[in-house]
């Protein structure tokens, strides 16, 4: 009995830090889409959750870590969306494409200087980089895997070799800093189905 007992405390705890957890992240999100990444402090994180700023620091060891937590989860969320919509074979290839949000779609939902301060924070850390950058290379394989399906890929390329080079594009700005880019990723995914001979095809993203 003592040891059922145990086990039940230990997975109720377990279910309560979890949801401590989603909690803080969930409202530090909704808190970086109103005021951005610099204005966002944990005193109104805690007022807003509910949850004690000394309960926060449970779960995160400063604001930096908190801030790269959310938008680590921001990016795995928004992606697991968009490769949904690649994945269902309820549409054809080229419409789930379209179906995906656009960059003109994330400045629809923020304010142009929290879509900056966003990309900058991610240029900033190695670790949201590595985030992003592995989910892009992720995201770019199914595309390439249902694109050939479809046969709107043909090259001969190894899918590798088409990840690495478009990942290597997206991230490196003029100056060769790495410097995520949504625009050039939309480009990119353009080049992908179209390639380069054939300019009056054109993309269009769902806004």
């Amino acid at each position: 009995m003592k040891a059922s007992s145990y086990t039940g405390g230990s997975y109720e705890t377990c279910r309560k830090k979890a949801r401590n957890r989603q909690l803080i992240l969930t409202t530090t999100t909704e808190m970086i889409y109103q005021v951005g990444v610099a204005k966002t402090n944990l005193r109104q994180i805690s007022k807003l959750s509910g949850l004690s700023v000394v309960t926060i620091y449970k779960y995160f060891t400063d604001k930096t870590d908190l801030i790269n937590a959310t938008i680590s989860q921001m990016i795995e969320e928004r992606f697991e969306q968009a490769e949904s919509l690649i994945r269902t074979q309820d549409l054809p290839f080229i419409e789930r494409i379209e179906k995906i949000p656009g960059p003109d779609k994330l400045n629809q939902e923020l304010p142009e200087e929290i879509v900056q301060e966003l990309i900058k924070t991610i240029a900033d850390s190695p670790l949201l980089l590595k985030t992003l950058q592995e989910r892009i290379k992720n995201f770019f394989q199914i595309i390439i895997i249902e694109g050939r399906k479809s046969n709107y890929i043909q090259t001969t390329a190894s899918d590798q070799a088409i990840i690495d080079l478009f990942t290597l594009l997206i991230f490196r700005d003029n100056t060769g800093k790495a410097q995520p880019d949504p625009q050039r990723a939309a480009d990119i995914i353009q080049i992908i189905l179209y390639g380069l001979t054939n300019p009056g095809q054109q993309l269009t993203f769902h806004h």
